[in-house]
């Protein structure tokens, strides 16, 4: 595919997704990153112990876009819950119970999520009950990491959900 980015015009498109329940989701797909955002790139090795990143920066999705979207597009936190209640997630209530595939939300002090991801191990040491999570870390990269090892803070909860309708 070719973007042309006319000056004065936005440098993006979406693309169209919707839940099971044929509820559209709004979403945009942008296609670079500014002069600014490139020199501003994390070293999320340096500063979160155990991360590993996965692929090289990619501003087209962001983690709601990898989790509910196939990474491939932009999906705004107003959109995750519709699509929870809509897609037939079950939110799981003991955490001993998560599994690879179950999908991780996190929610800030307010009660707005404010970042999610994809488990993809069970808790390694049964005391503390931690699962591996691949996340996306804004417009950069998709990060595999501790669940409660993110740059998203405060955060006040976290739920976990899976689909089972």
């Amino acid at each position: 595919m070719i973007v042309i980015h006319v000056p004065g015009k936005p440098n993006y498109k979406s693309i169209r997704i919707q839940t099971r329940c044929r509820n559209d989701i709004e979403n945009r797909q942008v296609y670079d990153f500014s002069a600014s955002e490139l020199s501003a790139i994390p070293d999320y090795s340096r500063d979160y112990r155990g991360a590993e990143l996965r692929n090289k920066p990619n501003p087209i999705y962001n983690c709601y876009g990898m989790t509910f979207a196939c990474a491939r597009t932009t999906v705004g936190p107003e959109s995750v819950q519709m699509i929870l209640d809509d897609d037939g997630y079950t939110e799981i209530q003991n955490a001993d119970e998560v599994l690879p595939g179950d999908v991780i939300i996190y929610y800030n002090d307010n009660g707005e999520i404010w970042h999610s991801g994809i488990v993809v191990s069970k808790p390694s040491d049964e005391r503390i009950k931690i699962p591996w999570v691949v996340s996306k870390w804004g417009k950069y990269s998709e990060v595999y990491h501790q669940a409660y090892d993110v740059p998203y803070r405060p955060i006040a909860q976290v739920r976990y959900w899976r689909i089972t309708k």
